[in-house]
């Protein structure tokens, strides 16, 4: 994939929604205005999947739960991602936040190195000792929620999440993050009580793009895919790098097969 405009000038810390439902600090996203599917602009990677998923549940189909204008039940509308560098922010929208009926948003899963598995994780909520906002390295990861109502139990729909079902994460060695932003509801014409939270973390250098996945706890909706990342400008023209700087080049040309590049 060829990089991306550089479309984040310094990594926002504020999250603002106004009278039409825009997202004025995500160059004015507006949310329910595009089709299913994946759009990559103005350096952001956009995922929507209002009211689709793209699982294939049963007796229901890829839309698992009723829409109508109190929105559905459990529901990730959209998930956008952008980089300054290493600086990472996700803008997540959802019919509901953190907790409905009991079931619980699930985490942020990567996969930094292309090998199918999820090695890092950040999580949107604290559980387990683990804080939300946290970025986590090294993961373990735990499946749906074993109560009525959830899917833990059906093979069809583990096997369509991957990696055993795989919502949450369990442990992992902290690397950095903030708390969320979150942002009240807003009602937009044919889904009302929609909540958005932007979520900033910092990846390790060496990660030059990922794979991810977040489900709810019944694994009841999923949103999934691919964020390059944007790399850093280049230097100006004829400028000298300072002697330490140089070296560290250096280092890191000598040592690039063992990063975790695609």
């Amino acid at each position: 994939m060829a990089a991306l405009a550089m479309g984040l000038t310094a990594p926002a810390m504020a999250l603002t929604v106004n009278g039409s439902g825009q997202v004025t600090d995500w160059n004015n996203i507006q949310p329910f205005s595009q089709a299913n599917g994946t759009t990559i602009a103005n350096g952001i990677s956009s995922f929507r999947q209002n009211n689709y998923s793209p699982i294939s549940y049963p007796n229901i189909g890829n839309v698992p739960s009723p829409g109508g204008s109190t929105g559905e039940r459990f529901d990730f509308e959209e998930v956008h991602i952008r980089n300054q560098g290493d600086v990472v922010q996700i803008l997540l929208i959802s019919s509901s936040l953190f907790e409905r009926d009991g079931f619980y948003m699930g985490d942020f899963l990567f996969d930094t190195d292309g090998n199918s598995a999820w090695d890092m994780g950040l999580v949107t909520r604290n559980h387990d000792g683990l804080n939300a906002g946290q970025l986590y390295d090294n993961i373990t990861t735990s499946g749906m929620q074993q109560k009525s109502g959830s899917y833990y139990n059906n093979a069809s729909v583990i096997n369509q999440i991957g990696n055993g079902g795989a919502v949450f994460v369990d442990n992992g060695l902290a690397i950095g993050g903030t708390s969320p932003i979150l942002v009240d509801t807003h009602n937009f014409t044919d889904e009302s009580g929609t909540k958005f939270a932007e979520f900033t973390f910092t990846v390790p250098h060496d990660v030059d793009g990922f794979d991810f996945q977040m489900a709810w706890g019944c694994g009841n909706d999923v949103i999934r895919g691919f964020h390059e990342m944007i790399p850093p400008p280049p230097p100006p023209s004829g400028a000298v790098p300072e002697m330490t700087t140089a070296l560290l080049s250096l280092m890191g040309v000598a040592s690039l097969g063992f990063r975790r590049r695609r």
